[in-house]
């Protein structure tokens, strides 16, 4: 991340945001001890994109892949991911005084509703 540009690292952010949830639609591996750790490793690195988001367009896309996966998640995974809750939270509550838009501020909004309502 730290050798990279700012405007390369938005967008490589945003393009793996934008790959996650495509990845997650493939579904499980079938070995309940392997899909748990795969779990927490997307929800691991949606919470680290939003802690380190280049820009606000990163974080939002990092905010839509987190609805999506919270959305297609099934209730063990969303058990899996309740510690990162706070942080997850945190990184969207922080990205808020950045946007320049009332839209922006709702999406970020909307997805920290999202993640409270889905937590266990």
């Amino acid at each position: 991340e730290g050798g990279y540009p700012p405007p390369l690292r938005a967008v490589l952010q945003a393009r793996l945001c934008w790959l996650l949830p495509s990845w997650w639609a493939f579904g499980s591996s079938g070995d309940e001890a392997d899909d748990a750790a795969a779990t927490l490793e997307a929800f691991t690195l949606l919470a680290a994109l939003l802690d380190a988001a280049a820009d606000v367009s990163a974080a939002l896309h990092a905010a839509h892949a987190l609805c999506s996966l919270l959305r297609h998640s099934a209730l063990s995974d969303l058990a899996a991911m309740s510690p990162l809750v706070p942080r997850l939270s945190a990184g969207l509550a922080a990205r808020l005084p950045l946007c320049r838009g009332d839209e922006a501020q709702l999406w970020l909004l909307a997805a920290l509703r999202e993640l409270l309502q889905s937590a266990p």
